[in-house]
């Protein structure tokens, strides 16, 4: 489509694994790990799909969780989210 000459959104989704994050978590190099990852991954990804980095968002910026809770909040008073107790899945190793 782009090359139709459209305005494609392409976002790029999930950037590091929860077992990676886990790493850095269990290393307490969560925030400067991470970071340096994504550094990683945007130098060395394809320069043929165009990417439109303006529009990143990572987990561990303020603005994502405030967005986040907003959302969650919003659901909340619709009554489409709601807390209720749940099976356990048990260990998943």
């Amino acid at each position: 489509m782009r090359m139709n000459g459209r305005n494609v959104c392409s976002p790029w989704v999930g950037m590091l694994s929860v077992a990676a994050e886990n790493a850095a978590m269990a290393n307490k190099v969560r925030r400067e790990w991470t970071f340096d990852n994504i550094a990683s991954r945007k130098r060395s990804s394809n320069p043929w799909v165009r990417l439109d980095w303006s529009r990143e968002s990572t987990t561990l910026h303020a603005e994502y969780y405030r967005w986040n809770q907003w959302l969650f909040l919003r659901m909340l008073e619709m009554g489409v989210a709601y807390q209720k107790t749940g099976e356990s899945m048990g260990s998943l190793d």
